[in-house]
């Protein structure tokens, strides 16, 4: 990828380790793996805040959307995805609040 996002090569490793070259292929186990692994990376600072929640917005959007959107973890990614925006909005309790929260559900997801 190209001039790219700033994960995108993390990305394609994630991509290799589950055997796949596309997000939009990837079954819901594999977009698990490779939120996993985002995570790992995000927790020891190989990823950005701002990284990690465009990779999971791009899980979302590329991976998993339209097929499963009532599954818990699908909540979860797009919660996750969206944490870069709340970050920014958290000047009051309630966005500060969605963030604490998010960020919770994304760091103990198993």
């Amino acid at each position: 990828m190209k001039n790219g996002p700033s994960y995108s090569k993390q990305l394609n490793s994630y991509l290799e380790k589950v055997n796949s070259s596309s997000v939009s292929e990837l079954s819901i186990e594999q977009v698990k793996e490779i939120f996993l692994m985002a995570r790992k990376d995000f927790v020891d600072s190989k990823l950005s805040l701002d990284e990690f929640s465009d990779l999971c917005n791009y899980l979302w959007s590329d991976g998993i959307e339209a097929k499963n959107k009532g599954v818990p973890f699908a909540s979860m990614l797009l919660e996750t995805a969206e944490l870069n925006y709340y970050i920014r909005k958290a000047n009051n309790d309630e966005a500060a609040n969605i963030v604490a929260v998010n960020l919770k559900k994304a760091l103990v997801f198993e």
